[in-house]
């Protein structure tokens, strides 16, 4: 798992991720990766995935511990939501981004992974 970790990561280019000036957008120098309703879902996102924790404001955690796809999602969106355990909305992932392929399941993989599931 480790290998195919390592193998993801690089091809997410997370290592190039980090926080939009609005402190709730994901991006790269290739443009937007992910949008998130709150500030705390990103900097998860960049701790966990490309392993750098941001600095936070304490009244603003990551969402519930279950993050799912879309289930009306039919994949040919331009935009693909996920979805906490009570169905609401909580980030969108863009599919216009070159490595849109590698960044949703990545980002699903490294949250699971951080919990423990």
């Amino acid at each position: 798992m480790t290998i195919h970790a390592h193998w993801v990561r690089t091809r997410a280019g997370a290592e190039h991720w980090r926080l939009g000036r609005d402190r709730r957008t994901v991006a790269d120098d290739d443009g937007p990766i992910a949008l998130c309703e709150r500030e705390g879902d990103a900097r998860f996102i960049l701790a966990a995935c490309a392993g750098r924790a941001e600095p936070r404001d304490p009244s603003d955690v990551a969402s519930p511990p279950i993050w799912a796809r879309d289930e009306g999602a039919d994949g040919t969106e331009p935009e693909r939501r996920l979805r906490d355990g009570n169905e609401h909305p909580i980030i969108t992932l863009f599919v216009a981004h070159p490595r849109s392929a590698y960044n949703e399941d990545f980002i699903l993989i490294s949250r699971n992974d951080a919990l423990g599931a």
